[in-house]
This record gives structure tokens, sequence and C-alpha cells, in this order.
């Protein structure tokens, strides 16, 4: 048995983890070792009480489970190579190193060469003190109440707690603070691949069998426009580095002027401004929307739209949904309300009649609704009503 070495004891709650240095005939690539739960309470969004995962119903989702940052799952790392779940009280070795449990351990590779993974691998070669995270789905759990103890994992807990009886864990995340704060992620090494290594420039001249020293100024730069050009490629297109953009000033009209072809540059301030004036117009609408539908609740009962019959409830969703306008919405509820038209009656003698009087009475018999209406709301009264006292 693989001598104890004390260097990892994060590795559980009351052992320890030997190390010894990995295969020599191992494939060359990045190669981390990540220390991924160790079975203790964790605070978990979506819960309002501690989750602990019971390793003795614990396992791995897959053979080879990838490996991210910050459980986004479009910034790939790499996958595991070797991974174990380690109940309390046993003992496991994983890349010729003791682990005494409980503990979720893997040795995974640089399987990526996204921006995120190189990144990653730098920082932790740096010594950045990376912790690790498991994004699991609990299919079995039991909720243990305040008052209440349970033994889980070779220790015992209080309640209010949920454990996760039988847990499928799917990936583990590399990330600046973890939910068991006793995790870790270490760079291992690299050891050799099959993928291309890069060459020094000395080495490519020396490949040659020429002498670098001898060559001349002309040459050598010759030499190393040619070495530049053989280097292999170390990133994903689908992953760039990003780069700082700069705020393009230049004006639309002197832009179109010098190239027909070129797309109408955007100053990224204007684009804020567009995006708040969208958000605006999206809240009156909902509102227009929201108060005509408080005037008409005790006028309607169905509204047919097209083949369909909704409700006034359903009927607002749907436009909502559909981007339908104030003024459409309350279109329909004119066509399918049973209310009467309050207009002034024809035989109306009464001299104090006004403008503003015959105006409202013209609208609410023709069913406009002006533009200055969209946006008048008072209570449940909308649109025409709202623009018109009693």
């Amino acid at each position: 048995m693989p001598k104890p070495f004390n260097k990892f004891k994060a590795f559980n709650l009351s052992g320890e983890v030997s190390v010894k240095a990995g295969d020599p005939k191992a494939r060359k690539q990045d190669k981390l070792l990540l220390l991924a739960n160790t079975g203790t309470p964790m605070r978990l969004g979506g819960y309002s009480n501690p989750v602990i995962i019971d390793f003795q119903g614990a396992e791995f989702d897959r053979e080879k489970t990838p490996v991210i940052a910050d459980h986004d799952t479009t910034k790939r790392i790499g996958h595991a190579v070797d991974q174990i779940v380690v109940p309390a009280g046993a003992t496991r070795t994983i890349n010729s190193r003791l682990v005494v449990g409980p503990a979720i351990v893997a040795v995974a590779v640089r399987s990526s060469k996204s921006y995120s993974a190189k990144k990653t691998i730098e920082d932790m070669k740096a010594g950045f003190p990376f912790q690790v995270s498991v994004g699991a789905t609990p299919t079995e759990g039991e909720m243990i109440e305040a008052g209440e103890t349970i033994m889980v994992n070779g220790k015992t807990w209080k309640g209010p707690l949920v454990v996760a009886r039988k847990t499928k864990i799917r990936e583990m995340s590399v990330l600046v603070l973890g939910a068991d704060s006793r995790t870790s992620a270490e760079f291992l090494a690299r050891q050799e691949s099959n993928e291309e290594i890069e060459m020094s420039f000395e080495d490519f001249v020396a490949s040659l069998k020429l002498d670098l020293k001898s060559l001349t100024q002309e040459q050598v730069t010759a030499l190393r426009a040619q070495w530049e050009k053989s280097k292999p490629d170390t990133d994903d297109d689908d992953d760039p580095e990003p780069t700082p953009k700069k705020p393009i000033k230049a004006s639309r009209k002197k832009q179109k002027s010098e190239n027909t072809d070129i797309d109408d540059p955007i100053n990224p301030d204007d684009i804020v401004t567009r995006n708040r004036e969208k958000i605006v117009a999206e809240e009156q609408r909902l509102d227009g929307i929201r108060a005509a539908a408080l005037r008409f609740e005790d006028s309607i009962k169905t509204i047919k739209v097209g083949k369909t019959e909704m409700d006034l409830s359903a009927f607002k969703a749907h436009a909502i949904k559909e981007g339908l306008s104030a003024s459409e919405f309350e279109l329909m509820c004119f066509r399918n309300s049973v209310e009467e038209p309050k207009t002034p009656a024809i035989h109306n003698t009464t001299k104090n009649l006004q403008a503003a009087a015959l105006e409202c009475a013209i609208l609410r018999a023709s069913q406009v609704v002006p533009s200055s209406a969209i946006n008048a709301v008072s209570g449940k009264k909308y649109g025409i009503e709202a623009m018109f006292d009693d």
C-alpha cells in the first residue's frame, strides 16, 4: 500500500492522502488534481437549508466527467480520466495516491484549447488557490428538521438539513469559491501527448542542421518568419481571448459616403440609449394593456381571436405575448364589449355642451383611439376615458 503523505490533509475530514509522482509513460497533457467535495453541508442556491451529499449514494453520471469553469458549460477546461467517490472510513487509490474518505476526487486533463482552459491552467500554475464544486442532480433526498440529528459521511449533523441520499455527479467546476470550502484544485504536471508541442526558434534552426551563430541577420530574419508560420495554434476559434473595443465616433453620413458596402458604425452609447427606449416603450405597452383590461373586465365575457374564443384574461396574455399594441388591444375589447356607447342623446338640448364633450362622443362612437390616448391611464380608466372628466 502506498505510504501516506501529509501534504493533502484537506482530502478527508480525519485522514490523509499520499502523493507520488505521476506515471512517466503517460501522455503529455496538462494534468489536474481535483478535490471536488469532502462530504460537509453546503449552502446552495435554490435551497433554504444546507445540503449534504451522502457519499454512500453518490456516483458519476458518466465515465469521463466534464470539467468546466464556474458551472458555465461554455467555459470548457477538460475531462476526468480517473474519478472516485470514497465513503467515510474507506480508502481508494487514484494516480498512485491514497485517498481516505469521505472525499470525491478526480484526476483530469485539459482537453480543451479554449481561452477559458488556457487562462485557468495559467493561473493554477501560478499558484492561484482555486476551489472545486460538483454539478450534481439529487434523485432521492431527505429533510432533517431543526432539533433532529443524522449520521452522514461518518459524522453527526444537526438539522435543519437536506440530505441528498442518491446523487448523480454530472460535472466538476473549477472556481474561486466553492460551496464546500475544503475543496481544492492543483496543477500536477504536463506529460507527453499527441498534441503538437511548440518548438523554440533555436531548436527549429538546429532541426535544419544550421548553425545559428554563423547565419547573417537577413538569414535569421527569414528563418524566424518561417518558424512563426510553423507554430501550432493554441486557442480555439469558438472561445477567443476577449479584446477591448473602442467606441466608434464617426458620423453615419460620413461612413456611408466613403463606402456604401460597410454597415453603419454604431456607438456603444447609442446602443444603451436605444435599449433604454425599448424598455420604456415596452413598459408603456404593458401598462396600457393592463389598464384597458381592467376597464373592460365587467363588460366582456369572451373575445374571438381568429377561430379561437378566449376570456379577457387569456386575451390579455395573448396580446402581451404576440406584441399587440395597447390601442390594438383596446379596439378588440371595444368590438367585443357588451357595454353600450355612452354618447350624448340626440335630443340633448343643454347649452353647456362643450367641444370636449363632442370630441369624446365622436371618438367613442367611431371607436378610434388617437395617438395621444395611448399612454393616458387613470385608475381603471384608460385611453379616451382617461382623457376627459366625467
